[in-house]
């Protein structure tokens, strides 16, 4: 799939079935970024369904991370020299809570899974 994607960075959730993906990098050429990508696993078989929750864009992530499954926090560290910290809970579990941005980096399509309230 153009455009072509160095991929710096691919860490499984510590939850016991380990059903997220975080997954970062940088596109080849400078003027088109990169992005960071959390995936729900479908699990090990060939056939399982995994998909897309959302998406980072604009941002070179080389690092990411999550803190424990009571927490539900993803941090990425990108070449801007910040660390985005994320909130992801399942749909109707616990309320709201802030994560942080910075006006480099938009968030896209992150289904039931949310960072929705980043602060701009």
């Amino acid at each position: 799939q153009e455009p072509a994607c160095f991929l710096y960075t691919a860490r499984f959730s510590k939850d016991p079935h380990n059903s997220l993906i975080a997954a970062g990098g940088s596109f080849a050429s400078k003027e088109d970024g990169g992005e960071a990508k959390i995936l729900q696993y479908g699990g090990p078989a060939a056939t399982a369904p995994s998909k897309c929750l959302g998406t980072v864009v604009d941002y070179t992530c080389l690092s990411a991370d999550f803190a424990s499954t009571q927490t539900g926090l993803l941090a990425l560290g990108g070449t801007d020299g910040r660390v985005r910290i994320m909130s992801l809970k399942p749909e109707g579990s616990r309320p709201a809570t802030q994560g942080y941005g910075s006006f480099h980096s938009k968030l896209s399509g992150l289904g039931s899974h949310s960072s929705d309230h980043l602060e701009k």
